[in-house]
C-alpha cells in the first residue's frame, strides 16, 4: 500500500515537473504580433539615441521567434556597423546569410559597414557555403522558373495567356508548398522569396483566400511573412476580386476608407494591431 502510495507521489510530481518545464518554454517563445511590436520598440530607441538598448533589445528577440526576417538583421547589421560595434554587426550579417540573405542579389550590392567591412567581407565570403547548408535548390529553381513564366506573360500582357499561366503556376506552387513548406527566405533565399510573394500576389481568383488561408497565416506564425506583406496579399485578393470586397486591413485605398465610422475605423486599427501591423492614421 505505501508502496503505492509513493509512486503516486512521484508520478505526481513528475507531472508538475513536465508541466512547469512546458510553462518555462512557452515563456522562452513570442507570438510574432508582439515580435514585430518589440521590434519597433528597438528601432525607436535607437532613434533616441540609445543604441546600447536598442541592440540589445533587438538581441533578446532572436532566440524568442522561429525566424528573424532577414530585412531586420540587415538593418541592425547597418546600425551596429555605424556605431563602430563590429562584433554585433557581423553577428547579425552571420545570422541575415543563415536565414536566408543573398548578398549579391541585394540593392546596393555592397552597403558600406565603415571600419567594420574587413570583418564583414570574411563573413560574406562563406555566403556559398553558408546557403550550400540551408537552401533547398530544386525548390528555388522551380520558384524561379514559375516566376520567369509569370514575367513573360505579363510583359507585353496578353490576358488570355496570361489566365492560362496563373492557373498552371497557381496549381503547381500550391503542391510545392505543400511537398516542401513555404516558400521562406530561409528555404529559396532572399531574391526567389520575394518572387514567390509575386506568385502568390496574382492568385486574385481566390478572393476569400480559402485555398491559401492556412498557407498564409502558417507562413506569419513562421515569421517568412511580415504584417504588412500579410496584409497587402489579403487585401490585394479582396479588393481585385470579380467580388470587389473592402480591404480588410486597409492596406490598399478604396474610395470607400473616406466615409468610415469611428467605430469602423477602430475595428480596422484592431484588425492591423492583432497582427503586429502600425496602426492607421485616418484623415
Amino acid at each position: 500500500m505505501k508502496k503505492n502510495h509513493f509512486s503516486a507521489i512521484l508520478i505526481f510530481l513528475i507531472v508538475i515537473e513536465l508541466f512547469m518545464t512546458s510553462c518555462a518554454f512557452d515563456e522562452e517563445r513570442m507570438s510574432y504580433p508582439d515580435y514585430y511590436r518589440a521590434y519597433s520598440e528597438a528601432l525607436y530607441r535607437i532613434e533616441w539615441n540609445h543604441y546600447e538598448i536598442g541592440v540589445s533589445r533587438f538581441d533578446s528577440l532572436i532566440e524568442l521567434v522561429p525566424h528573424v526576417p532577414v530585412a531586420h538583421l540587415s538593418r541592425f547589421a547597418r546600425i551596429s556597423a555605424k556605431e563602430g560595434d563590429c562584433e554585433s554587426a557581423a553577428r547579425f550579417i552571420r545570422l541575415s546569410l543563415e536565414n536566408g540573405w543573398e548578398s549579391s542579389n541585394s540593392s546596393p550590392n555592397t552597403p558600406d559597414y565603415g571600419d567594420c567591412d574587413s570583418l564583414i567581407t570574411q563573413i560574406l565570403a562563406r555566403e556559398s557555403e553558408i546557403h550550400q547548408q540551408h537552401f533547398h535548390f530544386y525548390y528555388k529553381g522551380l520558384v524561379d522558373s514559375l516566376y520567369e513564366k509569370d514575367s513573360r506573360v505579363r510583359n507585353p500582357v496578353d490576358f488570355l495567356l496570361l489566365r492560362a499561366t496563373d492557373s498552371v503556376n497557381k496549381k503547381i506552387l500550391l503542391r510545392a508548398i505543400q511537398k516542401y513548406g513555404f516558400p521562406g527566405e530561409k528555404t529559396i533565399g532572399t531574391t526567389s522569396a520575394r518572387k514567390a510573394y509575386i506568385l502568390l500576389s496574382h492568385m486574385d481568383g481566390d478572393s476569400d483566400y480559402e485555398m491559401i488561408k492556412s498557407i498564409l497565416h502558417h507562413a506569419y506564425n513562421q515569421g517568412y511573412l511580415d504584417p504588412f506583406g500579410l496584409a497587402m496579399l489579403i487585401d490585394r485578393r479582396r479588393v481585385f476580386s470579380k467580388k470587389k470586397l473592402e480591404p480588410y486591413y486597409h492596406q490598399i485605398f478604396t474610395p470607400a476608407r473616406n466615409s468610415l465610422s469611428d467605430e469602423q475605423k477602430n475595428t480596422i486599427n484592431l484588425r492591423r494591431d492583432s497582427i503586429g501591423l502600425e496602426l492607421m492614421i485616418f484623415e
